[in-house]
């Protein structure tokens, strides 16, 4: 048999972007007062910033693991999406049972390169902003009145202060452009930018079925975003067989051993080492946060739900 060379090059190019992710330094937003300096868009993107979102899961042992969601992202269909809807709709759900599809949902967050000021000598680093944050960015260059634009341009862009106050679902960040612009301080920028595309993944059919019926799954390799269907899983709402996923006191949820570190879940304010963890806000706000599952009484009386009402608390829960 002939040597696939187009094979070769898909693992090439999967063993680099590997590499990179693990070589990438990773910058988590401190307590107070952070100045930061936004990179422009790695070459091929139109954004400075990758969108993507996951649904967490627990381990029989209690430690946290994730998987990404197809429609936050790639904008496909995601199963688990549909099936936490489509449970939310159902009558007699219990606040427990609630509470615990909450923790699972996804809810978009934002990659970007930045430059932190207040710690040059890193280099370039890859921030996870929350929505509200890159939300407040966007509205800081594109407001009528008071846009500044493009705050990535390397020749007149902005450097941000982003003040970060409280803990958990408590975390309020505040977001202002310095003054005046300035010329991006880094002159090797363009050599170290970061593909941020290769830091997301599209999780494989098997995986996702394994989340949902609450089966160990290991991750798989990264497949070409291009040359992957939008996915469609047996027993979800689509096909009029939902699956109902199972809370992890009864049913564990699949292991992905390359997503997070060991140490998730174990948040300390004063560890130098969870500060600069990217995982830093995740493992704060999941660990601290959420009600363990068994400590809230059951809802009293079975009725029929309104969905809209609970999909809107659900992602204003998801949002905070």
């Amino acid at each position: 048999m002939a040597l696939n060379i187009d094979l070769i090059r898909k693992k090439l190019k999967a063993a680099q972007e590997a590499d990179m992710k693990r070589s990438a330094n990773y910058f988590s937003f401190k307590d107070g007062r952070n100045v930061i300096r936004i990179l422009p868009p790695w070459e091929g993107s139109e954004d400075f910033s990758r969108v993507f979102g996951k649904h967490w899961g627990t381990t029989e042992d209690g430690s946290r693991f994730c998987v990404y969601c197809p429609r936050d992202t790639f904008g496909k269909h995601c199963p688990v999406c549909e099936n936490i809807a489509h449970e939310w709709k159902s009558p007699g759900l219990t606040e427990e049972r609630k509470q615990f599809l909450k923790d699972i949902s996804s809810g978009p967050r934002y990659l970007a390169n930045v430059i932190d000021l207040n710690d040059r000598g890193r280099g370039i680093q890859v921030a996870e902003f929350p929505k509200t944050v890159m939300e407040e960015v966007w509205k800081k260059m594109v407001d009528e009145d008071l846009g500044v634009g493009d705050v990535s341009d390397p020749e007149s862009g902005y450097d941000l202060i982003v003040d970060r106050t409280g803990k958990g679902i408590g975390t309020k960040y505040t977001v202002e452009p310095k003054k005046k612009s300035s010329k991006l301080a880094y002159p090797k920028w363009k050599e170290e930018i970061k593909n941020l595309d290769a830091f997301v993944k599209e999780e494989s059919d098997d995986t996702l079925k394994g989340f949902l019926n609450g089966k160990k799954v290991e991750t798989v390799a990264i497949p070409e975003t291009a040359s992957v269907p939008p996915t469609k899983v047996e027993g979800t709402v689509s096909e009029e067989k939902p699956v109902s996923i199972p809370a992890p006191a009864a049913d564990p949820v699949p292991v992905a051993t390359d997503e997070l570190p060991a140490c998730f879940g174990k948040f300390d304010e004063n560890s130098e080492k969870c500060g600069d963890c990217i995982e830093c806000d995740d493992c704060e706000e999941k660990s601290d946060d959420i009600p363990a599952f068994g400590t809230e009484e059951p809802a009293t009386e079975a009725e029929a739900i309104n969905a809209d009402d609970l999909m809107a608390e659900m992602q204003a829960a998801i949002e905070r």
